[in-house]
This record gives C-alpha cells, structure tokens and sequence, in this order.
C-alpha cells in the first residue's frame, strides 16, 4: 500500500484571530431539527497548555507529519488493517466507498500537546483509503474533512494532502451509500445524527452499544442492526490514545451471507 504523502517546507498562510481555536474544544452541528452548537471537550483532551506554545511552525508540524505516517507505517498493527478490511468486509463494499469523511479530527496547528496524537490518527484513516482502493480496485475516493476549529493553516496543510476541507455543518448532508464516516473524536449526541443516517458503507466510531444514554437505544439497535462489526486494531507503536476503543461498523453484502 502506498503512504500517505510527506510534507515539505512550503510557506502557509497564518491564521486570522478569528480562526483560532478555543482552548481543546470543538463545535459540532447536528443534522436534526432544533440544531444547536455547543461546545463539547474532546475525548482526552485538557484546556491546560502544559506551558507549550500555542501554536507551531509549518517547518514542526511537517517534522511531526512525517514522524507520525513513518511511525504508523512500520506499526506491527499496519498489516492487521489490510487484513482485516480484506478477510472481514470483502472487497464489494470496499468497492462502494467513493467519499472517506474524518469528522472531529481537532486542530493540527495549535493546542500543541495533543497534535502528534491527531497526526497519528490522520495518517491511519489515509492508510485506510489506500487500503480501500487497493482492495476494491479503485483510485476515485475523495477525501474529506470537517472540524468547526480547522483554521486556515489546518485547511492549507490538509488540501497539501489532498484533503478537502468542509465548513460545518456540509459534511453531514453528503454521507450516503458510498461514504466512510471516520470520527477519532465526537460526542454521543453528534454521533446520534449519523447513527440515524443508515447510508454510510463504513463508520469507524466509537462502540456505540457501549453508550449509557437511556433514550437512544432504539437509534442503537437501528444503527447496528444489517451492520457487521469488529474492535479496531489498536496501534502499538506509540503511547498515546490513538484509536482506543473504535470499532468499524460495515454494511452486511451478499458475500457475508
């Protein structure tokens, strides 16, 4: 499979004021009437600083890019994925996904204490489009990003990678019979508008029978029910919470029969 490309030093353009991010936090807006934006603290995530800089250069956030794809690169877990889309799913609905979706990914250029941990999990969901378009013999999906705090360096370092960046709330509008939604990070009740949604061909998410809300049961049981499920790989090569804990939901097709 092909890695997901390296960055070189090339100029970005610096963010407004405007575009800043809040400290560790990120809006999200559902798909449902009475929409609302709240402020919902990601998963592992602290508003504390450490004493870090608020923000990094592009010359560091390409040095940290490059650790994080050659780190999961040579990951012992690396060939488990290969195998696990290929003996699990087949090659059919590997072949259906036309558009990879990451929601919540947060910011990649300030809250420098958890960057490194969003690079690794940027790098494995493009690993996870190569693998996709390897085993479903197709080069047309398109990627896409959307994360309310994305500022422009975020947005002119993703498309340096071929990601599309959304405005919120686009994203969940396009999901349908040939998408991946793949979310690192994002709260129940974010999740529950795309649970409701039972078009998407893949979702790599959090466990969502193991979610303690009383009045989504019936959205649980919808959501899970035609889906074949498995606990994503967690990778061993670094410390941090990468992908604890995510289990990839799929389509049923005729060849799980």
């Amino acid at each position: 499979m092909q890695q997901p490309p390296a960055v070189q030093g090339d100029e970005v353009h610096e963010p407004s004021e405007t575009s800043k991010p809040d400290d560790g936090f990120f809006k999200v807006t559902r798909r449902t009437q009475n929409r609302r934006h709240r402020p919902v603290k990601q998963q592992g995530d602290h508003s504390a600083s450490g004493g870090l800089p608020a923000e990094i250069t592009h010359d560091e956030l390409s040095g940290m890019w490059n650790k994080a794809r050659d780190g999961w690169a040579k990951d012992e877990t690396r060939p488990g994925v290969e195998k696990l889309f290929d003996n699990h799913c087949g090659s059919r609905p590997c072949g259906l996904v036309k558009k990879f979706i990451i929601f919540g990914l947060g910011t990649l250029t300030a809250e420098q204490q958890f960057i490194e941990r969003r690079l690794w999990q940027l790098a494995i969901g493009l690993d996870i489009v190569n693998t996709l378009q390897h085993l479903g013999g197709t080069s047309a999906i398109q990627i896409y990003a959307q994360e309310p705090i994305f500022n422009a360096r975020d947005k002119t370092f993703l498309e340096s990678l071929g990601v599309k960046v959304l405005e919120d709330p686009t994203a969940f509008d396009m999901i349908d019979d040939t998408t991946f939604v793949y979310g690192p990070h994002f709260p129940l009740w974010a999740w529950l508008s795309i649970m409701l949604n039972e078009e998407a061909v893949f979702s790599l998410i959090i466990d969502v029978e193991k979610t303690d809300v009383s009045d989504c049961a019936l959205v649980r049981h919808q959501f899970v029910a035609g889906r074949e499920k498995l606990r994503f790989p967690r990778p061993q090569g670094t410390h941090l919470e990468v992908l604890n804990d995510m289990m990839l939901y799929w389509v049923k097709s005729d060849e799980d029969d």
